[in-house]
């Protein structure tokens, strides 16, 4: 295992066990620098870096229900340290608009203090996501689908192909689709992107835009 593998893990931990000098925020951008800097320093074993660090990172972005946290109004903005990413999101979201940007680590920590019945109901099950539930798609998950929060429409559809073409090829694209023609991060409420002020057209629901 690399060194910044053991870094990447040695922070996780640290939030997870609820250490009380592992602030979020402060662990978010203690990784960034770690990357950085091992990345800059050209240290051997880069690649070995990328296939096990990469790879444990990425499974991070899936949530237990489909949702692909790569491109989460919130993350984004945390990680490009731009609030612009919250501006169009529902008024549900309001009272978070103007809130100090916070580094979230995604549902799949034990330390989450939020209650989701779909995450605790997937890992009792010790599933990797609901699609590989028999129950699939059961009633909690359909009703979270269809509660009228647009991103949430992505659920089923995104479970549906990651059962057709697997997890990998299933990051690969969302983390292609979520971005500008200029390279850019797009988000799940950014009407144009902030670089270029391109029109980004990103629908939600729709499995064929995966074809």
């Amino acid at each position: 295992m690399s060194v910044l593998t053991k870094v990447y893990f040695k922070l996780s931990d640290a939030l997870a066990l609820g250490n009380a000098d592992a602030n979020p925020q402060n662990i978010g951008n203690s990784y960034s620098r770690c990357l950085i800097g091992y990345e800059e320093s050209g240290a051997q074993g880069s690649s070995q870096f990328s296939k096990e660090v990469m790879m444990a990172k990425n499974i991070n972005w899936l949530a237990y229900c489909g949702l692909y946290c790569g491109a989460c109004s919130f993350k984004v903005a945390f990680d490009e340290k731009n609030p612009q990413h919250l501006k169009d999101m529902p008024s549900k979201y309001d009272q978070y608009k103007n809130a100090q940007l916070q580094f979230c680590p995604g549902c799949r920590l034990d330390n989450q203090r939020r209650n989701c019945k779909i995450r605790d109901c997937a890992k009792s099950k010790v599933l990797t996501n609901c699609g590989e539930c028999i129950d699939f798609p059961c009633e909690i998950l359909k009703k979270f689908n269809g509660d009228g929060i647009p991103h949430h429409r992505d659920c089923i559809p995104n479970l549906i192909m990651i059962k057709e073409k697997g997890i990998d090829s299933f990051l690969d694209y969302q983390e292609k689709y979520w971005k500008c023609t200029c390279g850019s991060k797009a988000s799940w409420y950014l009407k144009n992107c902030i670089n270029c002020n391109e029109k980004l057209d990103r629908s939600y629901g729709n499995k064929n835009k995966f074809n």
